[in-house]
Parts: structure tokens; C-alpha cells; sequence
């Protein structure tokens, strides 16, 4: 039986997901999301606070060997969200970067290959790996020339799952989203989005805060139309070995994401700029003509997205 075979018959058997980074911004989204469709295990180091995550969530670090190797061991599939995600963090300790990004997937990697049954092991990369633009919209072939240890580890653990993918046969496909953003962020964290930020600032009266002039490029992409790509990955036998962006590819600067969050609360913008922030990167969106090709079609626009936020910070 051919590998193609094998792996056809692996999805028909998919019944088990796990997802690391389980009570993260992604990972929790995607509980909710595929609980509908499988029975789903999650892998974190905290517990998110809500009942239905938490009740499936087995508190571990990836790096721990033995909970890592205990839990991927019934799945058949492995979705990858769990890491440390924070440049500043990772430039005021790359070795902790490094110790979780690339020696956590690396665990995670290894007790995958060994389960035979394993469907599809998702890492969610980013575009961090792709470093400054070289040219815009930035596709899957851009130079890979990160500017952070945050960018280097998730490129090195992208290096990882596709050579275990030519040495030991493990159906890997790495996903590089650009910047999502959700319901339910923490403001207050650092991994939180500029757009959470923002909302957050704007409805509490406080000033908005840019670093540098607020002309940078960004793509923001919603998490339900996030989630809708991973769906499409986890699916689909023909991405194994792919990498994929995940964006809207549609561009848009800082400034503009200020000025609608601005005018959807009915505010005029109060902005206060600083210094820009060492390690980021200037300009950056994506080309999604590869992630179209397999049907991905993005269908939440930007201020359809604000708005929906807003709504719920009112109702809460």
C-alpha cells in the first residue's frame, strides 16, 4: 500500500485532535470550533478560564517529554498553536525563545513521528520568518531573513517539521499567519493584537499609543476566517509538505486601524506616537494566491471585525 493510500485511510479515521496552546487566543477558538466535529484534547500551560476548554485542556509544557509523549499517543492529527509569540520577550531572552519555540515542536515532532496513525501535524508558523520585505504582497517564496529571535525560532521550527517530513514520512503543513486578532483577547497581554489594544485604550478614554509613525503596512486576518483555513488544511491530503500565509491579503497601516476604531466609537483620534520597537518589522502583508488555490476565501472585513469587537466589549 502506497503512502497515499495510507494517509487517505488515516482521514477517514480522523476522530481525535490535539491542539497545543489549547487555552490561547488561537487555540481556544479552535477547541470550540472542531468539539463540533471531533473529539478534541488540548495541551497547555494554564487553564483559559472557561469550563468547555478547560474541562479537555491537560495542564503540561510542550517541553516536558513524558505529558507530550502521553498525550499525542490516541490522537490523529496534532494542531501546533502553543509558543512563546512576544519579540520583545524573545529579544530580552532569546534563549527562553528558543527553549520553548524550537525545543517544544521538536518534542511535540518526535512524539508525533512515532505515532503511526497521525493524519496531519499543523504548526502554525509566522510571518515573523519572512524578516523585512524584499517586495509587497509578501508570498510563500519571499527570502526568509527573520529579524527577531522570535522570527528565527518559528522559522527553525519550520525547518523541523519539514525535514521530519522528509526523513521520517510525518504529514506536516506549516501555516504562516500575519496578524490575527479575536474576541476575547487580554488587552493587557503581550501577545494581545493592535487592535484589541486599541479598542481597549479608545473605550477607556486613554490615548492611543503608535510606535513609530503609523504608516506601517499590516494585514490583520480574523480568527473565524483563520479557523476556516486550518479546517481546509486539516481536510485536505494534497497540503501535506506545504506552507502556506494566512492573511486577507488586503493592506493596511497602523494609522487607519486607529482612525476606524476612532470613528466606530464615535471618537475623534487622540494619538500619541513613540519610538518604534526593535525587532518589528516594518511593512507586511500577504499574498494568498496559494491559500486561495485550495479554497480559502477570507470573507471578514476589517471593520467588520472592529465593530464586532466593540459590540462585545459593550455587552461585557
Amino acid at each position: 500500500m502506497n503512502q497515499n493510500m495510507k494517509r487517505q485511510m488515516r482521514k477517514m479515521m480522523l476522530r481525535k485532535i490535539l491542539i497545543s496552546g489549547s487555552s490561547g487566543q488561537v487555540g481556544s477558538h479552535l477547541v470550540e470550533h472542531f468539539s463540533e466535529k471531533y473529539e478534541v484534547i488540548g495541551l497547555d500551560i494554564k487553564k483559559s478560564g472557561v469550563p468547555k476548554i478547560d474541562k479537555i485542556t491537560n495542564l503540561g509544557d510542550i517541553r516536558d517529554k513524558n505529558i507530550v509523549n502521553e498525550v499525542i499517543k490516541e490522537v490523529d492529527a496534532v494542531i501546533h498553536t502553543a509558543s512563546q509569540l512576544n519579540v520583545n520577550s524573545s529579544l530580552e531572552n532569546p534563549v527562553l525563545d528558543a527553549d520553548i519555540n524550537i525545543m517544544g515542536t521538536l518534542n511535540l515532532l518526535d512524539a508525533a513521528r512515532k505515532n503511526k496513525n497521525i493524519f496531519k501535524f499543523i504548526y502554525l508558523s509566522s510571518s515573523a520568518v519572512y524578516g523585512k520585505q524584499r517586495y509587497l504582497p509578501i508570498d510563500e517564496n519571499h527570502p526568509l531573513e527573520p529579524v527577531s529571535p522570535y522570527g528565527l525560532s518559528k522559522l527553525t521550527g519550520e525547518k523541523y517539521c519539514f525535514l521530519f517530513n522528509r526523513l521520517f514520512d510525518l504529514p506536516i503543513v506549516c501555516v504562516r499567519p500575519f496578524n490575527m486578532y479575536s474576541i476575547g483577547e487580554n488587552p493587557e497581554s503581550p501577545y494581545a493584537s493592535i487592535v484589541s489594544k486599541f479598542i481597549d485604550r479608545i473605550m477607556n478614554n486613554q490615548t492611543l499609543i503608535i510606535h513609530g509613525d503609523g504608516k506601517q503596512i499590516r494585514d490583520f486576518v480574523h480568527i473565524k476566517d483563520a479557523i476556516s483555513f486550518i479546517d481546509i488544511v486539516l481536510e485536505r491530503s494534497d497540503t501535506i509538505g506545504e506552507v502556506y500565509n494566512l492573511g486577507s491579503g488586503k493592506p493596511i497601516t497602523v494609522l487607519e486601524i486607529a482612525k476606524i476604531v476612532s470613528k466606530i466609537n464615535g471618537r475623534k483620534e487622540n494619538i500619541i506616537y513613540k519610538k518604534e520597537e526593535k525587532g518589528k518589522i516594518e511593512h507586511s502583508y500577504a499574498d494568498i494566491k496559494k491559500s486561495i488555490k485550495i479554497g480559502y476565501r477570507p470573507k471578514i472585513a476589517i471593520e467588520e471585525g472592529i465593530n464586532e469587537i466593540i459590540n462585545f466589549y459593550k455587552s461585557n
